[in-house]
């Protein structure tokens, strides 16, 4: 898509999927018990974080960075796709 707009390309490994952690590839039906215990200790979805992996507000903290990085390099005259 880059090429054929002549447009640069920049890949970020900052917006990377969600880690799940040790929670990767298991079947959600297996965590569910886990989930409930978390919601017991007061976390909300956004806030769990699986085992060696990110929370949903790590995510979007990671890629609120990249964003504004993008944006103070190309300033508020330039488009900007992000495309996953």
């Amino acid at each position: 898509l880059a090429e054929g707009l002549g447009a640069p390309l920049e890949l970020a490994a900052e917006l990377r999927e969600r880690s799940y952690g040790a929670w990767e590839g298991q079947l959600f039906a297996g965590l569910r018990a886990r989930e409930e215990e978390e919601v017991a200790r007061g976390h909300t979805r956004v806030e769990r974080r699986p085992p060696d992996g990110e929370s949903i507000s790590d995510v979007f903290e990671r890629v609120a960075k990249v964003e504004a990085r993008v944006r103070d390099e190309l300033g508020r005259a330039r488009s900007l796709a992000v495309i996953a």
